[in-house]
């Protein structure tokens, strides 16, 4: 039964008091609330009791379809919100007359109970199952979806009485209040908790027409898109921000100089009240220059700035449009992005022809790149709007009012994002985000890999082998060599080759309490009855002064009985038979030998229980569910086989691989855990308070996921949680799991280290750098386990965790690396490879193409000669620079144009970096006659790539070859 969490009163009326204060500030309507009459809440609420109202009253069947199809429709305007899959509309458009008429009677159901029955979930998965078998059988959310859609039917439909169930509300009340999620009554039990707080530090706040539970929705509905979705993506971008913002800094002039060329030409055209294709024409020579300058290219999609036509007339079209003229020009004038997005002219722009989102936000951006972005598919892309829990990915798409509603609201959570990463415009974001989208392709311009003949050529790398012998040996291995040589693209792909699917789905143990009841512990005096006297089928009758479990205590809930002393120990199991609101009567269904007092005190999971701190004092305690778990497994789960309290078997997935950068301010409380600070802002007086909580990192959570996915293989029912250590096995039970490492099939996991040399390693690794090595991990000879600095609970490696690091070389030597570190560590060298160039581009080479492909190699190969003589074999230039050059095989001044791109803004600048104090040793690098314009014994100037022609490039890297 629903309860407070005592512990968390405190955050709620903070919560309530922040939600009081956002109303009071912001108004009656704001982001992601509407607390008046006109409210999207109310109306749909209205909509659903008219629609269910007409369903109830018709009785011809293709009539009551179409309704039905209104009701839970999958499109934008859907009355239910919670209603995201097909195959409830798929299934009304199937339907027999038969099934039709069940729906609807079930639905009259819905609206005149004053219950939720969740048979109703069970009655239309059937109907849904009789219809489509496989795609029910393969839908497993499809119970799940119709609980939401259901609960937020019945919700609307009594909305007076009752809440809507949904994804937000019961996320925001789960925070405060324990109660079966899975149940809509215990869910409505919880929310009238919430209310009965909320009443009393909120009030009403909404007009009088807007019933007090949807206005409580609203704030669930609020808090669940507001709060999570910024941190989340600030927490993506901050590493790549740290990586990229001196990147960023070197082309910033130069990019805000060319937009600003380009905003000032286009105000001009706005002024005029006729514009020629002579000075479209010259726009478009602008714009190309801000769409495919290769330095900055992505952040504008190509094409997209304004619509391209050979005769230019869509673009003379939408510049000539009053609405684009306006909207434009109240840019120049809008204090914050906020003044934007909630004016006329934002709404209006979009009715423009050929404007859609990507035009509109890349025009936006050339007048004001301090508030807009260009959103298209690299800054919006699929990552992006996934984390930012967007279901559309391309919202952008002009489809009427809910694609300005959405882009809005995408470009206030970026401006937000921008705001919290401290970056000095939405433009700098976009170069971010366009980062992010490429870090999620192939690195380093690798083609992609047909997954085909994925495998195939995975068995051809030789790195693979090696790197099955060493994880095998040491349980980590070092990639390293020069940049450019694809160590990172070589990790990846090895661990998709063992692991396509990156997840593990495992079953859980049979020994799951059922989450259909509720789970007590009731204690029995040894004054009052004798232990000797207790059998099977004794019922008794219980009360006590500690009245809230027997008010929450129902019929068929089960306790663990607890003899107080001088026994001080579980020794049977009963079941409630019957309930009244001050008493109890169970039933002993089991006689066990359970735990004792003292066994269940210094439990790491049950220590904190409030009751156990209070010595039991009283009869009947309520068990949250995984307190209850917790002493069926003290138990022992063969003991609950023959009673009715064991769920059916279900599985878990695990995500399998993780992966992480490292960068110079990556730190241990990053990688392993940390104390990170938050703060909660009174929105009236703008005072912040700041608390702390303790956050685990990537290291610590797949060493977690890793463990318990081992021990749900090996069938032992104990798991590693976030708040806990290392769970203790019996005896018994790790003899299960070492049986179980024997078997080739146990659950592999793999961590990715990218730039592992880049992170001040000691500090990173702290103490656990000992238990890398395979014979101190978990269930090894020396198995060895510490207790964390912040969260002081227990920590070990499980044996089934892989680590795969990466190192450039050119930024730190293998040498200097920590002698602790390499000794745990195998290392693989992955030096330049000409044969992949010779194969992948040479050989595929057009005719025209062959012989410069091949000048091409042979320069790169004299380069790294000559840097291998003149500096060191670490700073060579790989070969996976040149696999751009694959999309231009057949293409002669397409191909130099690429090649040149890659010369001038890749190697040379890099060259350049290694030998920026020996200015003579570059000159004998490059020779005479090649990319030098002017130097002495101080300084070396490059030509410019416009300063070279497409011949004379040609012969430099020839002569560079021949040198």
């Amino acid at each position: 039964m629903a309860k407070l969490k005592e512990d968390k009163l405190g955050e709620l009326d903070k919560k309530l008091e922040t939600w009081k204060n956002i109303v009071n500030k912001k108004g009656k309507k704001y982001v992601h609330y509407d607390l008046t009459e006109e409210s999207d809440w109310l109306k749909t609420t209205m909509k659903t009791k008219e629609i269910v109202a007409e369903i109830i009253q018709e009785n011809d069947v293709e009539k009551l379809r179409g309704l039905l199809r209104e009701l839970f429709s999958g499109k934008k305007e859907r009355p239910l919100w919670a209603q995201n899959t097909r195959i409830l509309p798929a299934f009304i458009e199937s339907a027999n007359n038969e099934q039709i008429l069940k729906l609807k009677e079930i639905i009259s159901q819905i609206t005149s109970s004053h219950e939720f029955n969740k048979e109703w979930i069970n009655e239309i998965y059937d109907l849904i199952y009789q219809s489509k078998p496989k795609e029910t059988t393969n839908f497993k959310a499809l119970k799940g979806l119709l609980r939401n859609i259901l609960g937020e039917l019945y919700g609307k439909l009594h909305i007076e009485e009752a809440p809507i169930y949904n994804t937000c509300s019961r996320e925001f009340v789960r925070e405060f209040i324990e109660f079966d999620i899975n149940d809509y009554n215990d869910f409505k039990n919880a929310f009238e908790i919430i209310k009965e707080r909320y009443l009393s530090k909120v009030g009403k706040l909404s007009d009088n027409n807007i019933p007090i539970n949807l206005e409580i929705d609203m704030m669930f509905n609020y808090f669940d898109k507001v709060d999570w979705r910024v941190e989340k993506l600030v927490n993506v971008l901050e590493p790549l921000v740290n990586m990229y913002q001196q990147e960023w800094s070197r082309i910033e002039d130069e990019f805000m100089k060319t937009l600003e060329d380009t905003a000032n030409y286009l105000l001009e055209l706005l002024d005029k009240e006729g514009v020629t294709k002579e000075e479209i024409s010259k726009l478009y020579q602008l714009i190309s220059k801000v769409e495919r300058d290769p330095k900055w290219k992505r952040v504008f999609q190509e094409g997209y700035t304004v619509m391209y036509t050979k005769d230019m007339s869509q673009t003379m079209e939408l510049l000539s449009d009053k609405r684009m003229k306006s909207f434009l020009k109240r840019l120049t004038q809008a204090e914050d992005i906020g003044d934007v997005l909630k004016s006329n002219e934002w709404k209006e722009v979009w009715h423009v022809p050929y404007a859609g989102g990507t035009v509109i936000t890349s025009l936006a951006t050339l007048l004001r790149p301090d508030l807009f972005l260009p959103v298209h598919a690299n800054t919006a892309n699929e990552k992006v709007v996934r984390i930012l829990g967007f279901d559309d990915p391309k919202f952008y798409y002009p489809k009427g009012s809910r694609s300005v509603k959405r882009t809005a609201e995408f470009l206030t959570l970026l401006s937000k994002t921008a705001e919290k990463l401290k970056v000095g415009n939405m433009l700098e974001l976009a170069y971010y985000l366009v980062k992010y989208g490429q870090e999620h392709e192939e690195m380093h311009k690798v083609p992609p890999v047909d997954t085909s003949t994925s495998l195939e050529q995975a068995e051809i790398l030789p790195e693979f082998k090696f790197l099955d012998i060493n994880l095998l040996r040491k349980g980590q291995v070092i990639l390293y060599g020069p940049p450019g040589t694809g160590k990172t693209w070589i990790a990846k792909q090895y661990v998709k080759m063992k692991l396509p699917s990156e997840k593990h789905i495992i079953p859980k143990g049979a020994s799951q309490l059922s989450q259909d009841r509720n789970y007590y512990l009731l204690t029995m005096s040894s004054t009052k009855y004798d232990l000797a006297s207790v059998h099977k089928g004794l019922e008794e009758e219980f009360s006590g002064k500690t009245k809230s479990a027997f008010e929450t205590v129902s019929e068929g809930d089960i306790a663990f009985v607890y003899f107080a002393q001088p026994h001080m120990k579980i020794r049977a199991i009963a079941e409630c038979t019957k309930a009244e609101e001050d008493k109890a009567w169970f039933k002993i269904i089991k006689l066990i030998d359970g735990p004792t007092f003292r066994e269940l005190k210094e439990d790491e999971l049950l220590s904190s229980w409030s009751p156990l701190k209070q010595k039991l004092r009283g009869t009947l305690f309520e068990l949250p569910y995984e307190l209850a778990q917790r002493i069926a497994e003290m138990i022992g789960g063969e003991k609950f086989q023959d009673l009715n309290i064991i769920q059916q078997s279900t599985t878990v997935e695990y995500n399998a691989v993780e992966f992480v950068t490292f960068h110079p301010s990556f730190a241990y409380e990053d990688f392993v855990e940390g104390i990170k600070p938050t703060t909660i802002k009174d929105e009236e007086t703008g005072k912040k308070e700041l608390t702390f909580y303790i956050e685990e990192g990537v290291f610590k959570r797949i060493c977690r996921n890793a463990l318990n996915a081992l021990l749900a293989f090996a069938g032992v029912n104990k798991e590693w949680l976030s708040t806990t250590g290392v769970p203790t096995l019996t005896e018994k039970e790790r003899q299960k799991v070492l049986e179980k490492l024997k078997d080739e099939d146990f659950p592999r996991f793999y961590l990715i280290i990218d730039e592992i040399n880049r992170g001040d390693i000691a500090k990173i690794f702290g103490e656990l750098i000992t238990l890398l090595e395979m014979d101190k991990r978990l269930f090894a000879p020396n198995e060895t386990t510490v207790t964390l600095p912040y969260s002081k609970k227990s920590f070990g490696v499980p044996p089934n965790l892989y680590i795969v690091g990466t190192m450039n070389t050119a930024d730190r030597s293998i040498a200097l690396i920590d002698v602790a570190l390499r000794r745990r560590f195998a290392f693989i060298e992955v030096m330049p490879n000409y044969e992949i160039i010779e194969k992948e581009i040479v050989d595929k080479a057009g005719d025209e193409v062959k012989e410069i492909a091949k000048i091409a190699l042979s320069a790169l190969k004299s380069l790294n000669q000559k840097i291998k003589e003149k500096y060191d074999r670490d700073h060579q230039i790989g070969h996976s620079y040149y696999f751009e050059l694959q999309k231009v095989l057949n293409n002669k001044d397409k191909f130099i144009e690429v090649l040149k791109l890659i010369w001038f803004y890749e190697i040379l600048p890099l060259i350049q970096e290694y030998f920026y104090d020996a200015p003579d040793k570059l000159k004998e690098i490059l020779g005479d006659n090649t990319f030098i314009k002017e130097s002495n014994e101080n300084y070396v100037e490059f030509y410019t790539m416009d300063e070279i022609s497409n011949e004379k490039f040609v012969e430099i890297l020839q002569n560079l070859a021949e040198s």
